[in-house]
Parts: structure tokens; sequence; C-alpha cells
């Protein structure tokens, strides 16, 4: 499961381009791997040159299957060694008869352009009779499509990309030598050479398709480090160079990337036939500086494959701050050919930027264009573009600055009915503007507004079809969703502190434009005391438990539409006691003794159509009927004496709001609100003793439009007392207490109830060494009004039932040795209102090399 999250900081369009490499385990993964790696570097003639040689092993243990997973069958061998190197051959069917109501799938029969399929449709947890499990198989390979994570649905024979067949992992063996060469023949002059080895066997099981496993790759570089040029004594500047040739079977397999981002634009490889490492390339790089200030680079370049290959060139010519000038101008142009389809595909690339200082101004002046033509069989395909950029340094002042950009993007792409003419697509507009402070040790401000907008002719508006569209333009680099946008981006960051930081101020606020889809929650069971979660049946929903045996997994399902969305938060810290504690005859003054903390944060996600109600956080258009996502917390803490270890005293409240209209699942959505205010009292007695005693007031409510029995109106009075005594610096015994009443005056949920806490534990620890601890909690819960006879809902006694709850658990954590450390940790459980106990135990011992 991975995750990219994008921030305010930048703009992220149709026309960026993002690319993302992520290490992950398959999921059909069943086996246990090894992995033994090894190397060795040797010196020689004088240590001009260096020898390494490296060893990579990385092999599937069929005899160790992971935990969730099950030994193979003799069937499941059979196969294998019958499916060769094609993971689409070791196949077996993926549903299974389960009887009513403990499946989620039915089997029954369509008919489709005159003929019968046997299908599965979904209907529900315990709802069918048949377990499913899909194989994505590609694009157009298969029968369903997902709707949601183990929901498919049938679209019709070749027409998805999920069948209803479980693979079987293939087991694998990956060797990889390699050796590197490098050395300084002329001391300007590097030479590198590195030649690679590999053998891998997709299927440890099979020796058919085993004539492709091994592969080799060569690579020679060179670099020249920049040489002073002379005619006589004039000085003609600098000279630099490098070259680089790849020789690369296709049979060859890397045990990682070794190709740099971007690589397929860089060589235009996107009508290539082989997309494998396959490769036989040569590139000279150049670099001359005729005068400081003035660089020149050049780069020429040539690509090959079996069916395929690729010309490239380009100049660079940049300008830094040569005569109060920075400038830039770049031309890059890339020939490929496929010669088995053919495609002949030209695509020039055009780069210029210029600024020049006046006085506190900066104004500067870019450009950027691509013009791409692609010789297909039915015509002429590409696109083309221009991009015009200003900025403007508005006020570079001492403490002051501010500069404004902006840019208008015009794209066109050749029409398929009249070959060579450039049709208009969309104009896009993009305006900065950022201002800020500097120079300023105790405030610092900064603020960032961006707005774009894309609008499509409408010719382009009204094509719909995914197919046609795929003849205007090329997916792999170009935007296919026709529709206009606005976005919006602000972002302002303030803060300010004063008197020794007796007074703290901090201000954030994000907006944005998003596009967001309803969300499904996923329960995965990972095993008992493994996960944060359990099922409670009696209450129909998954409760947080340390000693769960569920995690949770939210993913977004469905259609994506755009939302509003807005963060802000300040936080204000007052303490006199900064400012007063080094000044005699201000430390003793009653105001030094009171401090203080306010936090407020307002988060939302909003589908409504008045956006700036939204963005100047207008109450009435906050958790309401548009709302995806509300968050509201408003924290004050007031502090008297908080810097005296003897005694001190803590007020705080706490109001937390929080409205859900995200889930799929609409029981998932209710709206919560929990407020809390406390007192608390920190009191030392005497120097090896400390006791903390706190009284709280709590009122939490819950409300679901869809599930009346999740309603909740609870309030509830705590009182907690806390002791740590310390006979010696190595010992420490505590003993902490806690005792409340709460009452649910929900009208289908009445119940009152009181429970009390008793917490043993002891510490020990050896110095530089280690530690160990154990613990023991004993919770007693009594219902005093239960007219309908329900269970304790999980917002009340801490998420314990009637009755008497235990916990016991120990933990030990003790260095071996300097890198070597052991960990050890036993905890054992008795809740009421279960029959057994749970018991979970860990031992580890961790090496740091």
């Amino acid at each position: 499961n991975g995750q990219i999250r994008f921030t305010n900081h930048r703009l992220i369009t149709s026309e960026s381009r993002i690319e993302v490499d992520f290490e992950y385990y398959p999921a059909v993964q069943s086996y246990n791997r090894n992995v033994f790696s090894a190397f060795s570097t040797h010196r020689l003639h004088h240590n001009s040159i260096r020898l390494n040689v490296r060893y990579y092993r990385e092999q599937d243990n069929t005899g160790q299957v992971l935990e969730e997973s099950q030994a193979l069958t003799a069937q499941e061998k059979a196969i294998l060694k019958q499916a060769g190197d094609d993971p689409f051959k070791a196949q077996e069917p993926g549903y299974s008869f389960k009887g009513d109501s403990l499946g989620s799938y039915i089997k029954t029969d369509t008919l489709y352009q005159g003929k019968t399929y046997s299908i599965f449709k979904f209907k529900g947890k315990h709802k069918g009779t048949y377990t499913v499990s899909f194989s994505y198989f590609g694009r157009n390979r298969g029968d369903y499509v997902r709707d949601r994570l183990g929901v498919y649905r049938w679209v019709g024979p070749g027409k998805g990309e999920y069948l209803p067949i479980h693979l079987i992992a293939l087991p694998s063996r990956h060797d990889l030598v390699d050796m590197h060469l490098s050395g300084n023949p002329w001391k300007p002059l590097k030479i590198d050479a590195e030649y690679a080895f590999t053998n891998l066997d997709q299927n440890t099981f099979s020796r058919l398709d085993d004539n492709d496993n091994k592969g080799q790759a060569f690579q020679l570089t060179g670099e020249l480090s920049p040489l002073n040029l002379h005619l006589g004594k004039t000085r003609l500047g600098k000279f630099a160079m490098q070259f680089n040739t790849r020789m690369i079977q296709r049979t060859f397999h890397p045990a990682d990337r070794f190709r740099k981002p971007d690589f397929a634009r860089y060589w235009n490889l996107y009508a290539s036939p082989d997309k494998g490492a396959q490769e036989l390339s040569f590139q000279l790089n150049t670099s001359y500086q005729p005068v400081n200030g003035i660089r020149i680079s050049n780069n020429i370049g040539q690509f090959r494959q079996k069916y395929f290959f690729s010309n490239r060139y380009s100049v660079n010519v940049t300008m830094d701050n040569y005569h109060h000038f920075t400038s830039q101008a770049k031309y890059e142009y890339i020939a490929s050919d496929n010669q088995l389809q053919p495609i002949t595909d030209h695509w020039k690339r055009y780069h210029f930027e210029i600024r020049r200082k006046l006085w506190k101004l900066n104004p500067g002046f870019s450009y950027h264009g691509e013009w791409r033509k692609r010789s297909l069989q039915q015509g002429l395909n590409g696109f083309r573009f221009d991009d015009l950029g200003i900025g403007l340094n508005l006020w570079d002042f001492k403490y002051f600055k501010s500069d404004i950009k902006a840019h208008q993007r015009k794209d066109y792409v050749y029409d398929i009915g009249q070959t060579g003419k450039l049709l208009p697509q969309s104009v896009s507009s993009t305006y900065q503007w950022q201002c800020g402070l500097k120079g300023i040790k105790s405030t610092t401000f900064n603020f960032t507004l961006m707005h774009r907008k894309k609008d499509y002719s409408k010719y382009f508006e009204s094509i719909k079809v995914d197919t046609l569209k795929l003849y205007y333009v090329d997916a792999a680099v170009q935007d296919t969703s026709w529709r206009d946008r606005s976005t919006n981006l602000a972002q302002i960051d303030a803060t300010h502190h004063a008197f020794n930081n007796a007074i703290n101020l901090s201000w954030q606020y994000r907006l944005s434009t998003e596009e967001t889809a309803l969300r499904e929650k996923v329960y995965v069971d990972v095993g008992e005391g493994r996960g944060n979660l359990r099922y409670d049946s009696y209450l129909n929903e998954y409760v947080p438990d340390p000693l769960g045996r569920y995690i949770l997994y939210i993913l977004p399902t469905g259609k994506f539409e755009p939302v509003s969305s807005v963060q802000t938060a300040f936080r204000f810290r007052f303490d006199p006691y900064r400012y007063t504690r080094h000044k005699r005859h201000l430390k003793h003054r009653w105001l030094s003794k009171f401090s203080g903390e306010t936090y407020v944060r307002v988060e939302e996600e909003s589908r409504d159509p008045d956006k700036a109600a939204v963005y100047l956080l207008n109450p009435d258009h906050l958790q309401g009927q548009y709302t995806v996502r509300g968050v509201t917390n408003f924290y004050q803490d007031l502090f008297y004496m908080k810097h005296n270890r003897h005694l001190s005293f803590r007020l705080r409240f706490r109001l937390n709001q929080n409205y859900n209209n995200q889930f799929v699942n609409s029981t998932e959505n209710d709206r919560r609100k929990n407020q809390e205010l406390g007192l608390r009292i920190n009191w030392r007695p005497m120097m090896r003793l400390r006791s903390q005693s706190e009284g709280r007031l709590r009122h939490f409510t819950r409300n679901s439009a869809t599930n009346a029995l999740r309603n909740r109106d609870i309030s509830g009075y705590y009182f907690a007392q806390n002791f740590s005594y310390r006979p010696r610096s190595v010992w420490e015994i505590g003993f902490e207490s806690e005792a409340g009443y709460e009452t649910n005056t929900n009208l289908l949920y009445p119940i009152n109830l009181y429970f009390v806490l008793l917490k043993q534990r002891l510490n020990y620890s050896l110095p530089a060494k280690g530690r160990i601890s154990a613990q023991y909690e004993l919770q007693n819960v009594t219902v005093t009004k239960n007219p309908f006879k329900r269970v304790v809902p999980f917002e009340m006694a801490k998420g314990k039932r009637q009755g008497f709850s235990q916990q016991w658990q120990l933990r030990l954590e003790y260095t071996v040795a300097k890198n070597i450390v052991f960990t050890f940790s036993y905890i054992g459980r008795k809740d009421a209102g279960f029959k057994r106990v749970i018991h979970s135990g860990q031992a580890q011992l961790r090496a740091f090399l």
C-alpha cells in the first residue's frame, strides 16, 4: 500500500510530470526470501586503479512460506512445473462454494451478445454463497472491474481487468555479479568501466522458458575535468567533456533501478516496442565557459534497440549575473523511429528565460514550448504548446519583499481529419503573488496565493469517448480528462515572539482546490494482538484496541470530484516567567506565576459552491450539507506556578468537533463532539515522592443519520490520583487510581454506570545497560441503570464492559553489547465479557552495524 501526498508548496496540474518508484512486496508472494551479498575491493598500480567486485543473490525459499500463507500442495507444484515463466499460467479457480450466508458472492447466468455466461455478483459480506478471489490480468484481458476493495463487477468478456482466478506465486532466484574498474590515466581524465552479469530464474520449479535467464551489461564512461585553454598568453576559457556508452542485453535484469527519472522522456521511448532493459547507447557532453558567468553546453546521443532507434541533440546557454543579466536558453531535439509499427517521432523542446536587476525591481520573462510530430499509419498525430511567463519583484526592501508571476499556456493538437492542421485545444492562465517579511528576528510572515484556470475549446469538451481521445493525444505524456478546471492555492505562515519568548504566537493557513472521491474503510485481519482494532459483535462496529486483530485501511473509490479544502491553526503561548527569570527585581512578581496556552485548529473539505465562504471560514458554511470532512479543535490551558517543581496547578479545557461525510458506507458517517474541563494538581510532598491529582468533567455526543443505536449523549465525572515513589535512583514504584461516573441520556441507549481503575507499576533500571518494568491493572465497571439491557458502549468506562477487567505486562530491554540490544515484552489480558485470556509476547534481538 503506497500513498503520495501533495502540499501547497507546489502547484500540481494536468501538465505536471510525476514519476514515482515504489519498492514493494508482490501481493501474491507466499515464500520467505533469502538475500545474500558480498563485496570486495582492490587497488592496483600505486592506487591509481581501483577494482570493485560485488555478488548478490535473492532467492525465494519454497520450504518456508509466509505466516499468512499455506504450504504448496502437490497439485500446485505440478501447476508451477508446467507454467514456465508465465505467471498467468500458474493459476487455479479462485472461487469456492461455502453455502448460504457464508460467502460474499452469488453465481448466476447472464445473456450477453447472444451467449450465456456464468458470472459472480457481489451481494455483501455473509449474504452470498461463494467466496471469490480475483487476480489482475491487465487492461482488456479480464471480464471484471474493481469498484472498491473486495468488490468486483462483471462488465463483459475482454472488457475488464480482473478474472476470478487465483494466481500461484512463482518462486524465483536472482543472481548478479558486478565488476567496476576505475582509474586516472591522466590527472584531469577519469575512466570508469563496469560489467555486470545476471541470472534470473523466474520459476525455480520449472525448466521451461529458461533460455532467457542470463543477461549481460557493459558501461564505459569518461570524464575530463575543466581545462584552462590558452592561445599564447590569451585565455580562451575553460573546456570540459564527458562521454558515456552502454550495452545492455534484453535478458539483463538489474537488482535495482539504474536508469534516471524521466528516462523514457529523455530518449522519447514512448513508441518503443521493447519495454525491457535492452539498450545500445552513446552520449557525448561538452561544456565551454569563454568567460566567467557564461557557459555553453552541448549534448549529442544515440539510443538503439532491435526495432527502435532514437537520436538526440541539445544545446544550453546560461548567463549568470553577466552585466546584471541572468538568462538561460535551451533547445532540445529528439528523433525516434519505431521500425516495427512503423512510427516516426520528432520532438522539439524550447526553453528561454531572462532576468535583469533594475533598482529594487527584478523583471523577468520566460518561454517554454514543445512541438511533437508523430507520423503513424493512419496519419499525423502530436501536439504543440507555448507557455509565456512574466515575473516582477514589486518590492525588495530591507524588511519586506514581494513578487508576482503570470503564465499563459496555449495547447494545440493535430486534427485527425485534416493532416498537418493544428487545432486549438485549451488555454491555461496561472497567476501567483508572494510577499513576506525578512530581516526581522522576532517576526516572520510569508504569504503565497496562486490561481490557475484551464479552459478547453467546445469541440474537445464534447468528446467523451476515451478511444476517440487517443487518436488526438498520447496518454503517456498528455492529459485525457478534457474538462475545464479552476485551481486555487494559498498559504500563510506567520510567527512572532517577544520578551524572551514570554509571548509566542503562530498562525498557519492553507487553502487549495483538490479532487477527492468517497472513501471506504477496509478492516484487515492481521491476527490476535497484532492490530489496533477489534470487532464488537454487540455494537456491530470496530472499536479501538491496542491488542486487537484488525488494522484499518481507508481507500478512495469511485469518481473523483473537486472540493475546496481549507486548514488553519492558531497558537498563543503566554509565560511571563521566561522574561522575569533573568530579572531579579521582577522574579517574584505574582504575574510570573501565571501562564497559558491557546490552540485553535479548523479543517474543512467541502463541495460548497460558495468557495469564498469556505475559504473565509464562514461558520454558516462549515460542517454543513456540503461538507465532506470537517474538524474543529479548541484547546485552552491555564497554569499556576508551572515552573515550580514542588507544587503547580493546571486548568484545561478541550473541545473536539468532527463531521465525517466521506465514506461509501453511510453508517461510517457521523458527527462527534467532545468537551472536557479538568483541574490537575502536581505536588511533591518529599523529594522521593510525587503526587498528581486530577478532576475532570466530560460531555460527549455522537450522531449518526443512518444508525440511531450509535447515537450517544454521555456526561461524565472523573477523579484520578497518581503516586510515584523512588526509594533509590534505580527503582520506581507507581500507583494510579481513577474513579468515574457516566450517564448516557440517549433515549434509545440509556445507561448509567460507575467504574474504578487501579494500576500498579514497578520499574528497575540499570544505568547504561537496560531496564525492566512490570505493571498490573484492574478495573471494575458497575452498571446502575440499563432498562433495555444493552451492552456498555465503547465510549463509556474506558471501553470496558460490565464486570472486572485485568491486564498485566512485563517488559525488558537490555544492551548485550555495544551494538546489540535485546528486548522482551509480554502482555496478558482478561476483559469482562470475554471468555478467554489473551496472551501476547515478543522477543527481539537487534544488531546495529
